[in-house]
C-alpha cells in the first residue's frame, strides 16, 4: 500500500490534480452558504461537492462518499479515500463517511440547484482544465 505522501506527491497524476484544483478554488466555487467566509487561509471551505465532481471526471470509477454529520463528500478509488477538502473542518475533526451519494444527486437534486452546484462545478472544471487539459 502506498503512503499518503506517495499518492499525493507532485509527480503523480493525483498530486498534479490536487495542485490544479487548489489553485482553482475561490469564493465563487464555494458552497453559497460558505462563500462569505471563504478565505485563502481556508481555501477548501465549501469546495467538497464540486471538487468531488471534477475529481471523478479525471479519475473515474470511484464511489462518492458522504459524511452526514459534516455534510461533506470525499471519493473512494481503488480502496483509498481521497478527501482533498477535509482540512476545512480543522485538523482535529474526525470525519466519518457513513453513506454514499452519486453524481446525479450532486448535480440535479433540489439542494444542488439551490446551491448552484452545476454552475460552480462548471467553473471549477474549466479552471482545472486550463491547467491540466481535459480529462481523458
Amino acid at each position: 500500500m502506498k503512503t499518503k505522501e506517495q499518492i499525493y506527491s507532485p509527480e503523480t497524476p493525483l498530486g498534479k490534480f490536487e495542485a490544479a484544483v487548489r489553485a482553482s478554488w475561490t469564493f465563487e466555487t464555494a458552497y453559497p452558504g460558505d462563500a462569505p467566509s471563504w478565505t485563502p487561509e481556508n481555501p477548501a471551505l465549501g469546495q467538497c461537492a464540486v471538487t468531488l465532481l471534477v475529481l471523478s471526471d479525471y479519475f473515474p470509477g470511484g464511489r462518492f462518499l458522504k459524511s452526514t454529520e459534516h455534510h461533506h463528500y470525499a471519493y473512494e478509488l481503488n480502496g483509498e479515500i481521497i478527501d482533498l477538502t477535509g482540512e476545512q473542518f480543522g485538523s482535529e475533526a474526525e470525519i466519518i463517511f457513513d453513506t454514499t451519494s452519486d453524481r446525479e444527486r450532486l448535480m440535479n437534486s433540489t439542494g444542488a440547484k439551490v446551491a448552484w452546484t452545476p454552475e460552480r462545478y462548471a467553473l471549477l472544471r474549466g479552471r482545472v482544465e486550463k491547467i491540466l487539459g481535459a480529462p481523458e
